[in-house]
């Protein structure tokens, strides 16, 4: 539905040898910790996702081996975190998710570097209530929303591109809010038979972010009427403040009646729903600019909407 940092070493630094199936958790840290650095991670995530793997080694024991971990033994542990006891407070919520991201990224990590041979944190969620499911559009609503802002585009007088150009990016390309804000004409390639946009990040630790998206077909249209209505005044397409573009959707959802708040939240994930139902979950995970961790809860989330919507 996460950014920022200090500056770290460049993957060249990392020194320690990657560790072996028969390593220590406590050794298997280690490296982890500055795998984590030298992707661009800030020191306070390195921290906090060492520390859940530091805590769960004192509690299966210092010495215990990676290949050794299992499903049950993480669940067990997550739910001795739940739990107060000897001393111990429960584990607030958040801190619980935190614990539970911190080992499904360790494992992971280990996982696709060979280290390991299977993952024992790939179905690991913490022992608490399931959360909300996102909020999305219903085919209805989206239907109603679609046409108001094609009438918008194609009216007279008023005509006015920026709700359908909008609707465009956040419904047909499931873009971030903060993608959707930052948006340079550079990112918009027109050059080609079919636009597409490309979203891109300089630092590593959002490299799974970076994607390229071909644009609906009418878009090349749209998006040169809203430059001619709204000429940028340097590179950035959306000169409107970010309250303003927020209102423009969040208006095609009350003069619909749409049950929800009409957010780019929502659009991106309704967007995501329809992908989800049309293509492979890897397609859909690439499109949304989803690491595999971000993908598992992201994923659980289409599930139980599939699951709603029956």
């Amino acid at each position: 539905m996460p950014l920022f940092g200090s500056a770290a070493p460049p993957e060249e630094a990392v020194s320690v040898a990657p560790p072996q199936a028969s390593s220590s958790l406590r050794q298997a840290n280690g490296w982890f910790g500055l795998h984590l650095a030298s992707l661009d991670y800030s020191a306070n995530t390195v921290q906090s996702y060492t520390t859940s793997v530091e805590l769960l080694a004192r509690f299966l024991g210092d010495e215990y081996s990676l290949g050794k971990v299992t499903p049950r033994q993480l669940q067990a542990y997550l739910e001795w975190l739940a739990q107060p006891g000897a001393g111990r407070p429960r584990t607030p919520v958040k801190t619980l998710a935190l614990r539970v991201t911190g080992l499904r990224t360790f494992f992971q990590t280990l996982f696709d570097a060979g280290i390991i041979t299977a993952n024992p944190a790939a179905d690991l969620w913490a022992p608490v209530g399931e959360p909300p499911l996102p909020e999305v559009l219903s085919s209805d609503e989206e239907q109603r929303i679609r046409d108001l802002a094609w009438a918008l585009y194609r009216e007279g007088r008023r005509h006015d591109p920026r709700p359908l150009l909008l609707l465009m990016l956040t419904l047909d390309l499931g873009l971030r809010r903060g993608e959707l804000e930052s948006l340079s004409t550079t990112q918009v390639i027109t050059s080609a038979p079919q636009v597409s946009i490309r979203i891109h990040y300089k630092e590593r630790r959002h490299r799974y972010k970076n994607r390229t998206l071909t644009a609906p077909p009418q878009f090349r249209e749209v998006y040169r009427d809203y430059l001619r209505q709204y000429p940028p005044a340097g590179s950035e397409v959306f000169t409107a403040s970010r309250r303003t573009l927020h209102r423009v959707l969040e208006r095609l959802g009350q003069r619909t009646n749409a049950s929800v708040r009409v957010t780019p939240m929502v659009m991106r994930w309704t967007c995501a729903l329809h992908w989800y139902e049309q293509f492979e979950p890897e397609a859909v995970r690439t499109r949304l600019g989803l690491s595999p961790i971000g993908w598992l809860d992201a994923e659980r989330s289409l599930q139980g909407l599939m699951q709603a919507r029956q």
